[in-house]
């Protein structure tokens, strides 16, 4: 197992990353976003001894391990190489293949999450007009109750723990979109991970009262547009128990690049 060069070159290794891992583009941008000082304090792996290159990024304090390429046989020894050196984590990133090899003692103490996949769609297929009804915000300080309403509200549907962003966060790249519709709140998306060749469609949500009435494709389609005036592609991941959103995404030509999950360690 290699690992890569570290401080004063992490930002040239995302770089490379996102280039020979594609499936690792919205881990590597997310870390695109950290400082300097923070970034450093992960270490990047790349095992070659398999049958594919594998990356794993170990954060901070071995909190967790991102880990991004075909699982095989040979998973286990690398997986055995961290522990041996490093503990295992709380946490463990990767493709939901990757439990068939962990080792027997890891297999007693993880807990798979929801599994989710990864979808993504070139902006050479975007090609879709603006809907003549509903409109799409940026969120501003005086929305704050609005974001603390949904992302309350997706948390609890989700069964996830987004933290609700403080108002001087909300201004900033890192942006969220609302959707309304003659005063009524319908729902929100979060484009929080910048990137200058992805628009993220994070969270998006529809409230309850609001679904079955074609908010979801309107407003897909109204973010596809953006990503488009902006020059991106789109990335998203989805919950793979939400059948109804990944047959929309579908429907406007996503493609799937990859199925993860996380699991926690007892």
């Amino acid at each position: 197992m290699e690992k890569l060069l570290t401080i004063p070159r992490k930002r040239a290794e995302l770089k490379y990353l996102k280039r020979h891992f594609f499936q690792a583009c919205n881990f590597c941008d997310l870390l695109s976003c950290y400082s300097d000082d923070h970034l450093n304090q992960y270490q990047f792996f790349i095992d070659k001894q398999g049958q594919s290159k594998t990356f794993i990024a170990v954060s901070p304090n071995n909190n967790s391990w991102n880990i991004y390429g075909q699982p095989s046989q040979h998973s286990t020894e690398y997986l055995n190489f961290l522990y041996s050196m490093l503990g295992y984590p709380n946490m463990i990133f990767g493709p939901v293949e990757l439990q068939n090899f962990f080792p027997n003692d890891l297999q007693e103490k993880v807990h798979a999450q929801n599994p989710y996949l990864f979808m993504h769609i070139d902006q050479k297929k975007i090609q879709h007009s603006m809907p003549n009804h509903g409109y799409m915000d940026k969120a501003k300080t005086k929305d704050y109750p609005l974001i603390k309403t949904w992302l309350e509200t997706f948390n609890l549907e989700q069964n996830s723990s987004w933290t609700v962003p403080k108002l001087s966060d909300i201004n900033k790249n890192q942006y969220y979109l609302l959707f309304n519709h003659q005063n009524q709140f319908i729902g929100a998306c979060g484009n929080t991970i910048v990137s200058p060749n992805r628009f993220w469609m994070g969270r998006l949500f529809i409230f309850q009262k609001h679904r079955r009435h074609g908010w979801g494709t309107l407003f897909t389609q109204m973010l596809l547009l953006q990503a488009k005036k902006e020059g991106k592609d789109m990335a998203l991941q989805v919950n793979t128990s939400n059948k109804p959103a990944i047959a929309l995404y579908k429907k406007f030509q996503f493609s799937v690049v990859g199925e993860n999950c996380f699991w926690k360690l007892s």
